[in-house]
């Protein structure tokens, strides 16, 4: 099996009111989405969050 494709989704959303933590404020929301295919069909995709836990992606179905 060898990987034939890869893409990357950037995910943008405005917050109704900014968010504050303890890095900052915040108004946006931000993620990436890669998207992997092999030449075999099948594919699989992991969303990666800014200052989230990089060793435990959320996966994406």
């Amino acid at each position: 099996m060898k990987i034939t494709v890869i893409r990357t989704h950037i995910l943008e959303a405005a917050l109704s009111q900014p968010l504050a933590s303890s890095r900052g404020w915040y108004d946006m929301r931000t993620a990436m989405l890669v998207e992997i295919e092999t030449d075999q069909g099948a594919s699989a995709g992991r969303m990666l969050r800014p200052g989230a836990d990089d060793r435990r992606p959320a996966r994406c179905q």
